[in-house]
C-alpha cells in the first residue's frame, strides 16, 4: 500500500506538471501504459533538477543521487523499482541524471546552437532510456526534440524567477532583450523572439517512438503559442482537451513502432 501511495503521488505530481499526457495515454498500447506514466515521472524528477533548484549544488547532488541510485538497481527509489519489476534493466538507465548534472555545471550559451548543444548529451541519453524503457532499438538518430523541450520550459521557469533555468538561456538573446528579468513587456518580448527560434529547431517530420512524439506535438503547440504571445510568459499553456486528443492522435499515427 505504502509503495502504491509512492507511485501514486509521482504520477499525481507528473499529470499537474503535463495533464495532457494522462488524456493522450488512450494512444498508448496497454501494456505499455504503465511504462509511459513511470518513466513520464522519472524524466519530469531530472528535468525539474535540471531547472528549478535555487542552488547548483542542490541540483547536481540530487542528479548524481539519481545516477548512483540507477547504477545500483535503484532498489531505493519506488519509482526505480516500479521499473526494474517491469523487466526495465534500470542500470542503463544511470546516463541521463548524469548528464543532467553535467549540463546544470556547464557555462551559458552565447547562441541558440550552442543551447541546443550544450543538451545533447542529456537529450541523447534521454532517447536511449526512452529506447530501453518501451524496448524499442537503442540505435537513436537526432535527440533534438528533448533539447528543444527542455529549453522550452527552462524559458517558462526562469520567467517564474529560477536561476538555473535562466543559465540554460542564449546570451545573445538575453542581451537583444536587455533588462528583461521583471520587466513585463521585454519578458514577453524574449519570449517570442526565443520560441520563434526553437519553433525552427523543431524537425516535425523525423518519426520518433511514441513518448517522444506525443511531447514533441504538446512541445510544439506551446511555442506556437509563445511565439505569437497568447501565453504570459512564467506560466505553461494550458492545451484545451479537444486539442489535445487532436495533437496527440497525430503525433501517435505518425510514432514510429
Amino acid at each position: 500500500m505504502i509503495e502504491h501511495d509512492a507511485i501514486d503521488h509521482y504520477i499525481s505530481k507528473w499529470r499537474r506538471r503535463e495533464p495532457e499526457m494522462a488524456q493522450a495515454e488512450v494512444f498508448c498500447p496497454p501494456p505499455q501504459r504503465e511504462r509511459l506514466r513511470l518513466f513520464g515521472c522519472l524524466l519530469a524528477e531530472w528535468e525539474d533538477a535540471i531547472l528549478t533548484p535555487s542552488d547548483a549544488q542542490v541540483a547536481t547532488g540530487k542528479l548524481l543521487w539519481w545516477s548512483e541510485e540507477l547504477a545500483a538497481g535503484g532498489k531505493r527509489h519506488p519509482l526505480a523499482r516500479a521499473l526494474s519489476e517491469r523487466g526495465v534493466t534500470v542500470e542503463e538507465l544511470r546516463a541521463a541524471p548524469h548528464a543532467a548534472a553535467m549540463l546544470v555545471d556547464a557555462d551559458s550559451a552565447g547562441d541558440l546552437d550552442t543551447a541546443v548543444a550544450r543538451c545533447a548529451d542529456f537529450a541523447m541519453s534521454v532517447a536511449s532510456a526512452d529506447a530501453l524503457v518501451f524496448g524499442q532499438s537503442t540505435r537513436q538518430g537526432s535527440a533534438e526534440d528533448i533539447a528543444v523541450g527542455l529549453l522550452r520550459r527552462a524559458a517558462i521557469n526562469a520567467a517564474a524567477g529560477h536561476p538555473l533555468a535562466r543559465e540554460r538561456l542564449p546570451l545573445n538573446l538575453l542581451a537583444r532583450h536587455a533588462g528583461s528579468e521583471g520587466d513585463a513587456a521585454k519578458e514577453a518580448a524574449f519570449h517570442r523572439d526565443f520560441a520563434a527560434q526553437l519553433q525552427l529547431r523543431q524537425d516535425r517530420k523525423a518519426r520518433l517512438p511514441l513518448f517522444r512524439a506525443l511531447r514533441r506535438a504538446f512541445d510544439g503547440h506551446r511555442l506556437r503559442l509563445m511565439a505569437n504571445g497568447s501565453v504570459e510568459p512564467h506560466r505553461e499553456a494550458t492545451i484545451p482537451p479537444l486539442r489535445t486528443l487532436w495533437l496527440a492522435w497525430n503525433a501517435a499515427r505518425r510514432a514510429k513502432r
